[in-house]
């Protein structure tokens, strides 16, 4: 089993209520930007392959995404690499990504 973290510096602009309560937000975001198939295995299954929350670092936004499976690294990293922009549905806004980092072991 492999390891990948992703660190995606996010690019909030002036005026939009951002907070750690956000998190299931982007929760949200990424589960539209996998295959409805592999969602569906993600809510009936009892383990799940990813984490992911929010973190403030000085008064930079960061969305940390911890993928712990082959599987999983193959639904969300290509989707994730092509994004530049996460749209919360439910705030209906736009959240540049400007930073994307990215470590693997194995």
């Amino acid at each position: 089993m492999k390891l990948t973290k992703i660190d995606m510096k996010l690019g909030i602009e002036d005026g939009v209520q951002f907070s750690f309560h956000k998190s299931s937000l982007m929760q949200g975001a990424l589960m539209e930007w996998i295959s409805p198939e592999y969602v569906e295995q993600l809510h009936k299954g009892g383990w799940n392959p990813y984490s992911q929350h929010l973190e403030k670092i000085g008064q930079e936004w960061h969305w940390i995404i911890s993928i712990f499976d082959d599987e999983a690294y193959e639904q969300i990293y290509p989707n994730i690499i092509e994004k530049n922009e996460v749209y919360i549905r439910h705030d209906d806004i736009k959240i540049k990504c400007i930073r994307k980092g990215f470590f693997r072991n194995g």
